[in-house]
């Protein structure tokens, strides 16, 4: 029921599958063969951190980073509602433009485009001819709840597990 026991298991799944596969001549796609090693690499790195807990110094550390994640499942679930919610008004705007000037051209697109705006990384210049108040809008009101109110949100979020642990 541990995390750690998961993240144990999840490495030797992979190579298991990996190895199997070419033991048995079945070509994997070379990109679905490097993603799975890559993921594999991941979980052994991130096992990695289990270890670190043996060191007193290390140990509280590793548990106010799992504290912190379990504490911001509810957080992430607004947090991801709140990206859908600009990045399907800014799709449903985008559309309305000629092909070259679409800023977003589809839902996944969208979506990264919002989390982008998120973190500080955009182009104004690109917002299209149509409606561009609203879309300037919808940018500031963005910026301003996701990057400020959210993320100063999960600060909060942080701290409060931070002095729990502590």
């Amino acid at each position: 029921s541990s995390i750690w026991n998961y993240i144990d298991i999840t490495t030797p799944t992979i190579i298991l599958c990996i190895l199997t596969t070419n033991t048995f001549d079945y070509k994997l796609d070379p990109t679905l063969e490097r993603s799975l090693q890559a993921i594999g690499v991941f979980f052994m790195w991130i096992k990695l951190l289990y270890f670190f807990r043996v060191f007193k110094s290390y140990g509280y550390l590793i548990r106010l980073l799992i504290l912190v994640i379990d504490d911001m499942r509810t957080f992430m679930a607004v947090f991801f509602f709140t990206i859908v919610a600009f990045s399907d008004s800014l799709l449903t705007i985008a559309k309305g433009n000629t092909e070259e000037d679409m800023f977003v051209t589809s839902t996944i697109d969208s979506i990264l485009y919002t989390y982008r705006i998120t973190l500080g990384d955009f182009n104004v210049d690109e917002f299209g001819n149509v409606a561009v108040v609203l879309v300037y809008a919808l940018f500031i009101l963005c910026t301003v709840f996701n990057t400020i109110v959210m993320l100063n949100l999960l600060i909060a979020i942080i701290s409060d597990t931070y002095a729990n642990v502590k």
